[in-house]
């Protein structure tokens, strides 16, 4: 079963910082609200999945494809037992579709395959090879799935409304400066709304606080750092953007079930390997 820390630590590892897609199986999916320049489509293949792409919730049956289109705010959770396969797919692997897909959103976010047995048959190729495919095998396969999508479900440009443009707004703001000390106060200010109003819109739209938000962010940080540096870690946690050892000791075990150093031990032994 894929844990929503595990979920959303691969997509740090794997959003923008890589030009190759990458391709994984997951179960009762749950992640927090992101957004990034690549394509993201899942394939539920057993049960359904809850699904909020910018503002609008959807319910992805066995059987569809979600697609998140470039810079799509969106997140997941699991109301009952699933299965699916996630895809993504950078907007430069394939370059000759780029400017088309960065510019435009697919008209149908959820698409029923059960007549499509094409795409189907590209999505099974990609799920069963995966692991023993070249490079040059995956674009092809990735170029043929995103044609076949753009002619049955086509494109329309990109229309965000105010609300969606300030949502994403607030990630990257938050993004950016997570490593910062963020009040509520300070944040409801920068984006011209009450400490409680802000509160209110954030998790009325992205599903959870702003201040679990921050802390994800910064435990996603600090398990990087853990993973990739010597630093010890009082420093670690104070580059994240913890106050004290005693929160991020909190915070981090409250976020991955597990305290800092037994993540580090785990992981150290059993390096997730690259697609």
């Amino acid at each position: 079963m894929s844990s929503q820390p595990a979920l959303a630590q691969r997509y740090e590892r794997n959003r923008d910082e890589t030009p190759l897609p990458d391709l994984w199986q997951s179960s009762d999916n749950r992640c927090k609200p992101h957004f990034h320049s690549s394509i993201e489509l899942v394939h539920v293949t057993q049960g359904s999945l809850t699904v909020y792409l910018d503002d609008q919730k959807y319910i992805v049956q066995e059987n569809q494809l979600m697609i998140a289109s470039s810079y799509t705010v969106h997140r997941y959770q699991s109301d009952e037992s699933n299965r699916e396969t996630i895809i993504i797919i950078p907007l430069s692997f394939v370059p000759s579709m780029q400017k088309t897909l960065r510019d435009h959103a697919f008209n149908q976010p959820i698409y029923d395959l059960t007549n499509d047995i094409r795409t189907r048959t590209v999505l099974e190729l990609l799920s069963d090879g995966w692991t023993e495919y070249n490079v040059e095998t995956k674009k092809g396969l990735c170029y043929t799935l995103l044609g076949l999508l753009t002619a049955n479900v086509g494109l329309s440009p990109q229309k965000n409304s105010t609300r969606t443009t300030q949502m994403k707004d607030m990630l990257i703001y938050l993004q950016e400066n997570y490593q910062s000390n963020l009040s509520m106060e300070a944040l409801a200010r920068q984006f011209g709304y009450s400490k409680s109003r802000f509160s209110h819109l954030f998790n009325e739209t992205l599903g959870c606080p702003p201040g679990a938000f921050i802390n994800a962010l910064r435990c996603q940080h600090a398990a990087r750092a853990m993973l990739e540096s010597d630093q010890p870690l009082l420093e670690i946690a104070m580059n994240a953007g913890f106050e004290c050892p005693r929160t991020f000791y909190r915070v981090f075990k409250q976020y991955y079930g597990v305290t800092p150093t037994q993540y580090c031990n785990a992981h150290r032994t059993a390096q997730p390997s690259s697609p």
